[in-house]
């Protein structure tokens, strides 16, 4: 709290000095009620909808097991989970800064919870290495010490990079559906997809997103979707893509290890069609001897356990409080 205070106050500082502007405190009644005739009947849907909410899941809660509850929880948000997911592939994860903040909301009481995107002009190559100098520079301008970094597919080999690169400023990291390295072998569905984009087929490569990350019942399930979903895709989003899958090319961090000193958690599912529970295996076996680890392995989720496991993000959570 005192670290967010005090950046907010340097910040407030800074901007008044580069802008020459002296905030003054001011109320106007007229504009109060002009801007409340406007916005109560969104406040007040608002309120009635999260009472409603919170009423049906003590409800739920009280006649269910807390697995059954999970369940149906997650749900409710899959539509919106199976969306923002792909949004992540194509698009800036800050188009689907709502859906981010429902999914993290319970970390917010606890923690200041930040989201990295990679860069918005990317360079012709941008390697794993690259995305992870990048997101250190942006946590020290933010001032940020002592850290929790969760990450992701390769979000994970990012996390897992500043961690072995940064020892002194992570307090733990969190990694799902990751490797330690990049071979032939578990690069063969980035290479597919890869191809896919570089030939504009944006069905193909989102049905192949929806058969490879998602288990074969959802797939089923938002077919339909996925292919409305892919028509919107630009041919520049195509090309970020490209750039951004090349980037796992040749990633290793097997030489580095050793240099993860902090508490790590590793999560990953049997039936990951990306890499390969085999991956998750040798990660968790070269990052964790003789070190405080957790390891959390499901079945039935495939590559995206992250967002479908019900109880993952209490196991993360969990994980970060230490």
């Amino acid at each position: 709290v005192f670290q967010y205070l005090s950046y907010r106050c340097l910040y407030t500082v800074g901007i008044t000095i580069y802008a020459k502007y002296i905030p003054r405190i001011a109320f106007s009644a007229e504009y109060f009620k002009s801007a409340l005739k406007f916005s109560w009947k969104i406040i007040g849907s608002r309120v009635i909808s999260r009472g409603a909410n919170e009423i049906r899941n003590l409800i739920i809660g009280k006649h269910y097991t807390t697995e059954t509850t999970g369940f149906f929880n997650k749900g409710l948000q899959l539509p919106s989970i199976i969306s923002t997911a792909f949004d992540y592939s194509m698009q800036s994860v800050m188009f689907s800064a709502p859906a981010i903040v429902k999914q993290y909301e319970r970390f917010t009481e606890d923690f200041t919870v930040y989201v990295f995107d990679r860069r918005q002009e990317l360079p012709p190559v941008y390697k794993v290495s690259d995305m992870a100098e990048d997101t250190v520079k942006a946590i020290n301008i933010l001032g940020l010490r002592d850290i929790s970094v969760f990450g992701a597919s390769q979000g994970g080999m990012i996390a897992l990079t500043i961690a072995a690169d940064n020892p002194l400023l992570v307090r733990r990291v969190a990694v799902a559906s990751t490797v330690l390295r990049i071979d032939e072998k578990n690069f063969s569905v980035i290479d597919e997809w890869i191809r896919l984009a570089g030939n504009g087929d944006r069905e193909g490569l989102y049905l192949s997103f929806g058969q490879k990350i998602y288990s074969q019942e959802t797939y089923e399930k938002y077919k339909d979707a996925l292919i409305s979903i892919a028509k919107t895709v630009t041919e520049k989003e195509l090309e970020r893509f490209v750039i951004l899958a090349k980037g796992a090319q040749g990633f290793d961090l097997s030489g580095k290890a050793d240099s993860i000193r902090c508490p790590v958690l590793i999560a990953g599912d049997t039936e990951d069609a990306v890499f390969g529970i085999e991956y998750t295996d040798e990660l968790a076996k070269n990052i964790c001897p003789g070190r405080d680890f957790t390891m959390n392995i499901y079945t039935g989720y495939g590559h995206a356990v992250y967002d479908m496991a019900p109880d993952f993000m209490t196991s993360l959570f969990i994980f970060m409080k230490g």
